[in-house]
């Protein structure tokens, strides 16, 4: 029996944007903001990647890795408050006026905490025979390997095995497959695709030899509307990043003139 639709056609347009905004009412308004629109909250953001990270390692729909990793970047790291001048609100999620902006609420902080874990402890997966994932790109240490991810003019994701065994990549599906480079110790590997993983042998791993994956970061604009006041926000993007707002908002950068 096919899965059924309602995270791919219930949720995005609705529940959340591209970008990650969550409105805390749905249907019955209680709480507008200044220009009408609901306040938002951040763990409905974190829920939603939550299930995505389920369907996709529990129910094989992997490509749903890309949103884990989009809300991720986009709404969930760059919203943290860090002020430690404020200690009640220092690493804080919570329910925020402004559609980009910060909030600081005990149970919406502790149920992003809560799937930030998860999340964290999905970075690299295990097979019952014994090959590893490395399903996001995000630092982690654990007994097998170490992971670390660099961003720049491209993105760099740099694997070190602590024990020899198979290996698989996962590849975000908007990096262009003809961008993709995978060395081992500066020498570059052939690419075997398995989905939108890169497949490495164990017989081609090397205990401390560091694994490099390499693609680029495209860049794109989006636009996303407030439901109410249909404000607009346009959003540029490198990857799964957004790196500028016009008009300005306090968690993204301005975007700069060309």
């Amino acid at each position: 029996m096919p899965w059924p639709p309602t995270y791919r056609k219930g949720l995005w347009g609705a529940a959340i944007t591209h970008s990650g905004w969550t409105p805390h009412d749905q249907g019955k308004i209680r709480f507008p903001d200044k220009d009408g629109d609901p306040i938002g909250e951040h763990a409905s953001c974190g829920d939603v990647a939550q299930i995505a990270l389920w369907l996709a390692l529990r129910a094989g729909q992997t490509d749903l890795l890309d949103d884990v990793e989009r809300l991720i970047r986009a709404r969930l790291l760059p919203s943290q408050i860090v002020n430690p001048k404020n200690p009640r609100s220092d690493g804080a999620w919570g329910v925020y006026s402004h559609p980009f902006g910060y909030g600081a609420i005990l149970d919406v902080f502790a149920a992003v905490l809560h799937s930030l874990a998860d999340f964290h402890q999905h970075i690299v997966t295990t097979s019952a025979n014994g090959v590893i994932s490395v399903n996001l790109h995000f630092d982690i240490a654990t007994p097998a390997l170490m992971v670390r991810s660099k961003r720049g003019t491209n993105a760099t994701l740099l694997i070190t095995p602590k024990q020899r065994c198979a290996l698989r990549i996962r590849v975000p599906a908007w990096a262009a497959r003809e961008s993709v480079r995978l060395a081992i110790a500066d020498k570059p590997l052939p690419l075997r695709w398995e989905g939108s993983f890169l497949i490495i042998a164990r017989n081609d791993v090397t205990v401390g030899s560091i694994i490099t994956l390499q693609h680029d970061l495209p860049q794109r604009q989006t636009v996303e509307e407030m439901p109410i006041s249909h404000r607009k926000f346009n959003l540029t993007w490198r990857g799964d990043e957004v790196v500028s707002c016009d008009p300005k908002v306090p968690i993204y950068p301005e975007k700069k003139p060309l």
